[in-house]
């Protein structure tokens, strides 16, 4: 999915929250986890006496053991994810049961609750976790994990396409083709950010073409630019006239003076 570094979609579609679980011990990242603030605090961590008593953060308490699970946003995993050092899942909106149900009445659902980059989010991950696969070797412990994950990413980019080529695309443009004036917010408050694009623009189609219909044909004023580079070339053909009546009015005067100087000197 080739998009632009400064896209502000895809962007805004990296944030988007990956079940993730680390295949090694992390140090300086119990932060990460949930629970680590509810793990038990020895009381030799400490160090000083009463009121100036300071909490020591050792290796122990710092550091992510391998196998926990934690969420996160699916631009800060990327690199982990080629290197191997986490494990990616899908989330709960993308899982199995997600899918059926939104095979079964893609209309119905509300995606925006679900995720607002619903579209996008889940073709990013799809390109993560066809990277990872073949980046991977096949005598890699997790390799059989990666190629389960790789087969529900097929089954996702399908759905996905169903659900955006589908009836919810149909519904769209119907939506679209109504009468202007109509209030569609409460349909538009269940799209995602990629189908309210499609619908301004089926919108703003839909509008261009009932002014035709009421105007009918007319005449096709020139554009503005064509305009001004005609101007431009106009004044470029003046300009150019003028200075050759200069140089031709010059061109007479020096033949004239050189006459009467000839002239001068025969009388």
């Amino acid at each position: 999915m080739p998009t632009s570094y400064y896209d502000i979609d895809e962007i805004l579609a990296e944030e988007e929250l990956i079940p993730v679980t680390n295949l090694i011990d992390f140090q300086y990242l119990a932060y990460l986890d949930p629970n680590c603030s509810q793990r038990p605090i020895d009381k030799k961590s400490y160090t000083g006496t009463g009121d100036k008593a300071r909490y020591k953060h050792t290796s122990e308490q710092c550091y992510l053991p391998e196998g926990t699970k934690c969420k996160m946003p699916l631009w800060s995993i990327v690199k982990w994810a080629e290197l191997q050092f986490v494990q990616l899942s899908l989330p709960s909106h993308y899982s199995h049961k997600a899918r059926k149900r939104l095979e079964a009445e893609p209309a119905e659902v509300d995606l925006r609750k679900k995720s607002e980059w619903f579209y996008m989010a889940g073709m990013l991950l799809i390109d993560l976790i066809k990277k990872c696969v073949d980046e991977s070797s096949r005598g890699s412990p997790n390799y059989a994990r990666m190629i389960d994950i790789e087969k529900e990413s097929d089954e996702l980019k399908q759905t996905l396409l169903l659900t955006y080529t589908g009836a919810r695309l149909r519904r769209n443009f119907d939506w679209t083709l109504s009468n202007i004036e109509d209030d569609v917010s409460v349909y538009t408050q269940r799209l995602t950010e990629m189908e309210r694009q499609l619908f301004a623009r089926s919108a703003a189609s839909s509008h261009a073409h009932a002014m035709w219909k009421r105007y009918g044909s007319r005449r096709i004023h020139v554009s503005m630019t064509a305009l001004k580079a005609r101007a431009m070339k106009v004044t470029s053909k003046i300009r150019k006239i003028s200075m050759e009546r200069k140089r031709g009015s010059l061109m007479d005067a020096n033949s004239g003076l050189y006459s009467l100087s000839k002239k001068t000197r025969a009388f």
